[in-house]
């Protein structure tokens, strides 16, 4: 499997220097995988993971000592090659995003290997019941050596893990709901977290959605709206309706306004009448439509 210099260079520095990907590119890809000193470094790192289950890290020297004390061409070539390894995890790299590209990788190459076996039974022009069972065997095997190039989490007994997952600041992950008893205990939509409102009819679950949308969109965020409720332009309504406080029909509304007494108890609640500033039955709502969104841009 053909696989460019830098993905070898970060699977490497992965294979050295992580233990949870160690363990599966030590599981997914031959060590002849990697080209020249790369591949001796596999060579030499791969019993290594085979025994502990886990990248040599400091071990690094040790592991390739039996090279490295020759002092000769190659030696030198795996000590640069060391360095660079080291330089990779000093700069913090992504081993989820490595991982997923070796995933498709993986997945690509098996494709291929599929269909170069299956070509070869097509070209034969045989239609027996052999050959299409030997056709059917190729695809179902290609399904089930699935490597999956997963993160198993975080176990009880690795402390390290578990204690950075503790103290981690998670609420840059959060996005805001506009209201603020939810906003202060980060109670908003999480990345990578499942969101549910569930109500009865009417109670307001769109209206929901697009609250969360506007906020979200404000922050800066794109915003993807899949509806299988109602169409694209009475879901525009709803988010300009949101957006530019359009009320449906002009009519008078009546806010609401709490009054306290010197120790802050409630005492009574005042009531005053306004007016909406803008609804979707004006004469100019045309004009100022545009307006609005000229100014929301696109």
């Amino acid at each position: 499997m053909d696989l460019s210099q830098t993905m070898q260079e970060s699977l490497l520095t992965l294979l050295c220097m992580h233990n949870e990907s160690a363990c599966i590119i030590r599981n997914s890809l031959p060590a002849a995988s990697f080209e020249g000193i790369y591949g001796d470094i596999a060579r030499a790192v791969y019993p290594y993971v085979d025994r502990y289950k886990k990248a040599p890290k400091a071990n690094l020297d040790d592991v390739l000592d039996d090279i490295l004390s020759k002092e000769n061409r190659k030696a030198r070539r795996v000590e640069r090659a060391m360095r660079m390894i080291k330089r990779i995890h000093e700069g913090k790299l992504n081993a989820e995003h490595v991982m997923s590209r070796l995933d498709k990788r993986l997945r690509y190459f098996r494709i291929k290997t599929a269909t170069r076996e299956l070509l070869g039974l097509f070209n034969t022009g045989v239609e027996d019941d052999e050959s299409i069972d030997q056709m059917e065997g190729i695809l179902n095997q290609a399904a089930r050596d699935r490597v999956e190039t997963f993160d198993p989490g975080i176990r009880l007994g690795d402390k390290k893990r578990a204690i950075n997952s503790l103290l981690r600041d998670d609420s840059e992950d959060v996005f805001p709901t506009g209201i603020k008893e939810l906003d202060q205990y980060n109670l908003g939509p999480r990345r990578k977290t499942l969101h549910i409102l569930v109500g009865l009819k009417k109670v307001g679950k769109t209206r929901w959605l697009v609250q969360l949308a506007q906020h979200a969109a404000m922050q800066g965020a794109r915003v993807l709206h899949v509806s299988l409720e109602m169409d694209e332009e009475r879901m525009l309504k709803r988010y300009y309706q949101s957006f530019f406080a359009i009320a449906q029909k002009r009519t008078e509304i009546r806010r609401s306004k709490f009054k306290k007494d010197d120790f802050g108890r409630l005492t009574r609640v005042a009531y005053k009448k306004a007016k909406v500033r803008l609804a979707l039955d004006d004469k100019r709502i045309r004009k100022e439509l545009g307006k609005r969104i000229d100014r929301f841009g696109r």
